[in-house]
């Protein structure tokens, strides 16, 4: 008996969500380009200025914090390129007339 129960609301259930669960039918093309236009309508032109400042802040911004990034590096060794490096950390010859720089 319990069983008939369950298939009788399942049954219900199923008549129900059926009704109105559905999804709803997708809209036409003339439906979509309508709303569209009326959204578009609705949004203020943009200043022609406004698009110019738009990446220019946030730019500058940048340019600040790596211009202050690069004034906070310590100038010592990182600084330096390879080849002086290398020299620096070369031992000095005691005779620099002496040095055969071809071998």
């Amino acid at each position: 008996m319990k069983d008939d129960e369950i298939r009788e609301d399942d049954h219900a259930w199923r008549r129900i969500a059926a009704a109105f669960l559905r999804p709803p039918a997708a809209p036409s093309p003339v439906e979509t380009e309508a709303f569209v236009s009326k959204v578009m309508g609705r949004l203020e032109p943009e200043p022609w200025f406004s698009a110019g400042l738009r990446w220019l802040v946030p730019a500058m911004g940048f340019a600040l914090a790596a211009s202050v990034g690069f004034m906070l590096l310590p100038a010592g060794a990182e600084s330096l390129e390879p080849a002086e490096a290398l020299l620096l950390a070369a031992p000095a010859p005691d005779n620099l007339l002496a040095l055969n720089l071809e071998e």
